[in-house]
């Protein structure tokens, strides 16, 4: 996995922390919030992952280009998906395992559904 850094995008206080060490962190998520010339400004993520450290605390005034906080991008807080746990190729997915019949999940038929379509017409008396 890789370690992606937030950063200040510019200077201000720190006025909220979302997420806290070892804890999961969606893309697009605000961690941090700034506070800058009387606004609040979200300093959000750009990929999900797992909060390694937040470098930064409430009450603390940052720079541009400050560091607050590291991410292990696409990691799950017990350590799933890491380099360290790789998946087991071989390990046969619930989804397409066979039927008692022989066939898979993934080659089943599909549902057939229907749609009805109405025609009515508003009535003559309506907006008159």
């Amino acid at each position: 996995m890789t370690d992606r850094q937030l950063i200040a995008p510019f200077a201000g206080t720190v006025i909220a922390i979302a997420r806290g060490a070892d804890e999961p962190v969606g893309e697009g998520e605000a961690l941090v919030v700034l506070e800058a010339m009387k606004m609040e400004h979200e300093v959000i993520t750009d990929a999900g992952g797992v909060v390694r450290r937040v470098e930064v605390e409430v009450g603390q005034t940052v720079e541009e280009g400050q560091l607050l906080a590291v991410i292990e991008a696409g990691a799950t807080p017990d350590g799933a998906g890491r380099d360290d746990d790789p998946a087991d190729l071989e390990e046969t997915r619930e989804d397409l395992s066979p039927w008692p019949d022989g066939t898979t999940r993934a080659g089943a038929p599909r549902a057939r559904t229907s749609m009805t379509w109405s025609t009515r017409t508003p009535s003559s008396s309506m907006g008159r």
